[in-house]
C-alpha cells in the first residue's frame, strides 16, 4: 500500500491502524511522515519500520517503508536522498521464492524536478537488477493525467526500466483540482491495484496486490459511487429540500432532535445518489479487539461524507 499521509504520522496512528485493520497489507510505503530518525522505533499493530529517510535541515517530508514483522526482507545500503527534491528509501523482499525490490520516493511541490530526475536515474543504476521484480511507490508531484513536459520526461525514464503506472485515476482531489500525483509503478504483470479514498489524508491510498496471493479468503468489496453525475444529483436534491422546519422550529431548542431530523432527511438522499457498487476482491486480516463494529460504522460514515465534501466545488445554498 502507498499513502501520502500529509501532515505527519504522529496524530494519525489510530486512523492508519484502522485502515490496515481492514486490508490485508504486507508492505506500507508512507510519504510525508514528518518524523525525525526516531521513526525507526514506530510500531503499528504488527508492522515495523523496515527502511526510512528523515529530513535534518528542514521540517516535514520524509519517507518510510513499514512491513509485517514476519516478512523476509533485507535493507539496501544505498541512499542518495536530497531534501524536498528527492527523498527515498528501499528494501529487497523475498516473496514466494521471488525477489522484489520496493522503492518509496517523495518529491515536494517545491522540489527541483531536474534534480529528482537525475537522482532517480542514479538510484536505478545502483539498485535495479533485471532478474528481480521492482515496485516504485510514492508521491512525485507530477500529474500523470496531463500530457506535459514533466510527465513525458518521467514516463520515458521509467520506461527505460520497464516501469509503468498502475493507477490512472485522480489520487488527490481538492475543491480546485483532481490530480494523479501518487502512484505505484511496476515492471511486471499479474498485479491488481485500487485507489481508495481515506479520511487520513486528502490523498487516496493506492492498494496493490499480486493475483496469485488473492486466495479463497478474498471477499468482495463494495464502494459507493462518487461520480460527478451522482454528486451533481446529490447537490440538486439537497438544495431543493425544505429545511425550514429544521432551522426555524421555535418549538424546540433540542439540538439532538434537530440533528436527528436533519439526518433522517439527508440519509435517503445520500443512499439514493451514492449506491454501493461492487469493485474487485480484497482479503481481510484478522481484526483487532479495539476496532469494534460501532467504530467501523462511524468511521465509514465520516469517510463517506468526506468524499462528498471533497467533490463539491461550490457552496450549497439551502433553500
Amino acid at each position: 500500500m502507498n499513502l501520502n499521509i500529509q501532515g505527519g504520522i504522529t496524530n494519525k496512528k489510530e486512523a492508519l491502524e484502522s485502515i490496515l485493520n481492514n486490508h490485508d497489507v504486507n508492505v506500507l510505503c508512507i510519504s510525508e511522515h514528518h518524523e525525525s530518525s526516531d521513526i525507526k522505533f514506530l510500531k503499528l499493530l504488527d508492522y515495523k519500520v523496515l527502511s526510512y529517510f528523515s529530513r535534518t535541515s528542514c521540517r516535514g517530508g520524509g519517507v518510510c517503508i513499514l512491513g509485517r514483522e514476519s516478512l523476509n526482507f533485507s535493507k539496501i545500503p544505498f541512499n542518495n536522498s536530497e531534501e524536498k527534491s528527492f527523498e527515498m528509501c528501499s528494501i529487497k523482499l523475498e516473496l514466494n521464492k521471488e525477489c522484489v525490490t520496493i522503492f518509496s520516493v517523495y518529491r515536494s511541490p517545491k522540489g527541483d524536478f531536474e534534480a529528482f530526475v537525475e537522482k532517480l536515474s542514479i538510484m536505478f543504476e545502483a539498485i535495479y537488477e533485471p532478474k528481480n521484480k521492482h515496485i516504485l511507490c510514492g508521491d512525485i508531484n507530477v500529474n500523470l493525467l496531463e500530457n506535459n513536459k514533466q510527465t513525458k520526461i518521467l514516463k520515458n525514464i521509467l520506461l527505460e526500466y520497464n516501469l509503468v503506472a498502475s493507477i490512472e485515476e485522480p489520487t488527490r482531489i481538492t475543491y480546485h483540482s483532481r490530480t494523479c500525483i501518487d502512484n505505484i509503478f511496476v515492471d511486471f504483470t499479474g498485479l491488481k491495484s485500487l485507489a481508495v479514498d481515506t479520511c487520513v489524508s486528502d490523498h487516496t491510498f493506492q492498494l496493490f496486490f499480486f493475483e496469485e496471493f488473492c486466495n479463497n479468503n478474498c471477499t468482495e468489496r463494495f464502494f459507493r459511487n462518487f461520480s460527478e453525475n451522482n454528486v451533481n444529483s446529490f447537490i440538486d436534491l439537497v438544495s431543493n429540500t425544505d429545511w425550514n422546519n429544521l432551522f426555524y422550529d421555535i418549538q424546540s431548542d433540542d439540538l439532538d432532535k434537530k440533528f436527528n431530523t436533519f439526518y433522517e432527511k439527508l440519509k435517503p438522499i445520500f443512499m439514493s445518489c451514492f449506491p454501493f457498487t461492487k469493485k474487485g476482491k480484497v482479503s481481510y486480516r484478522k481484526k483487532t479487539n479495539w476496532f469494534n463494529r460501532e467504530l467501523r460504522e462511524l468511521s465509514r460514515a465520516v469517510h463517506e461524507m468526506q468524499q462528498v465534501n471533497k467533490r463539491i466545488k461550490n457552496d450549497l445554498y439551502i433553500k
